[in-house]
């Protein structure tokens, strides 16, 4: 039988580190451009219709300010561009984009005209998937995370240039 301190569990929030977010940004894009190529060739009106309907969620959460309750289409969106990588990857996706919110969430507010810019960008990327484009896909899921890594480490160290991430996306096929 156990006692009550047995049960007791000591918790540790990981620190915010520019190191690290830098890390996390270069394994998404090695990780979802390669889900994105793997999913493209998957994806059917339904799932289309699917990733619609995150974009009107994200435009309606995004309009109201309503950041939190944002998180859930905006994942949503992401996780169908990679669904199609297998389970292994998907996995890993799904544990890097929570440890990016949390980055995200640490650091910024996104201003309106800069969550329409946002949401250009991922209306793009449904354009890519109805043509079945996966190498523009690609691009457009770099240069989003690109900017995404750029913003937020903006508020952690300004002066860090996110070299590590720009030569490794000599590595990521066009």
């Amino acid at each position: 039988m156990f006692g009550i301190c047995d049960c007791l569990a000591i918790c540790r929030v990981a620190d915010i580190d520019p190191e690290d977010l830098e890390e996390l940004y270069l394994l998404r894009l090695l990780l979802e451009t390669t889900a994105v190529r793997l999913t493209f060739p998957t994806l059917n009106s339904a799932a289309i219709a699917e990733m619609r309907g995150f974009i009107a969620q994200m435009d309606h959460y995004g309009g109201d300010r309503d950041w939190a309750g944002l998180r859930g289409p905006h994942k949503a969106f992401h996780m169908k561009l990679v669904s199609g990588g297998g389970l292994r990857i998907v996995t890993l996706v799904d544990a890097l984009f929570d440890q990016a919110e949390r980055y995200r969430q640490a650091s910024f507010g996104v201003p309106i005209a800069e969550w329409a810019e946002r949401q250009e960008e991922h209306q793009k990327l449904v354009d890519a998937a109805i043509e079945g484009d996966a190498d523009l896909a690609v691009e457009l899921l770099t240069a989003h995370y690109m900017r995404s890594a750029e913003m937020v480490m903006g508020s952690l160290d300004s002066e860090r240039k996110l070299d590590r991430i720009r030569s490794t996306l000599a590595f990521v096929p066009s």
